[in-house]
């Protein structure tokens, strides 16, 4: 089975307060630091490049199949993260929220979740298991809580 991308909703977050506030004419009296926020927002023109990592990656990984996977608790443990029955809240502290993604998998024993923070500030790839019986439905970023809605689930009811 493959990997499935979840949405993450980007909520009221630092970056989107940020985002609309640059607003640089080059020029003469343009400094480094004005330059590179100008860069920075707009990746755009690195499109290609990302999509391009993005498959290296995921053809790295598709041969590297021994995954570290945590079980729920320990992963929860080690992130700092709540859970309740239905959601499990997980604490990023990261500049670039919009570069944290999230997919699930399906196997015999359950469903598996990835999460992938940008290798542009040193990258993190986690995966744990859901119990039996349940999956991921969504997910956003309030802040800099990432929120995973769970629901009850069977593999390949998706």
């Amino acid at each position: 089975m493959e990997w499935r991308r979840i949405d993450v909703e980007i909520g009221d977050s630092k970056e989107s307060e940020d985002s609309d506030t640059v607003e640089i004419s080059m020029g003469f009296d343009t400094d480094a630091k004005a330059m590179h926020s100008d860069f920075l927002s707009e990746l755009t023109h690195l499109t290609e490049v990302q999509e391009r990592h993005y498959n290296v990656i995921r053809e790295i990984e598709s041969e590297v199949q021994r995954i570290s996977v945590s079980p729920l608790d320990e992963f929860v443990s080690e992130f700092g993260a709540e859970l309740s029955e239905y959601e499990i809240s997980i604490p990023f502290k990261t500049t670039n929220i919009s570069g944290i993604s999230m997919e699930t998998k399906d196997d015999d024993e359950g469903q598996l979740v990835r999460i992938i923070e940008s290798e542009r500030f040193g990258g993190l790839i986690k995966s744990f298991r859901l119990p039996l019986g349940k999956g991921v439905i969504g997910a956003g970023i309030e802040g800099e809580i990432l929120s995973v809605k769970l629901d009850n689930y069977s593999p390949g009811s998706v």
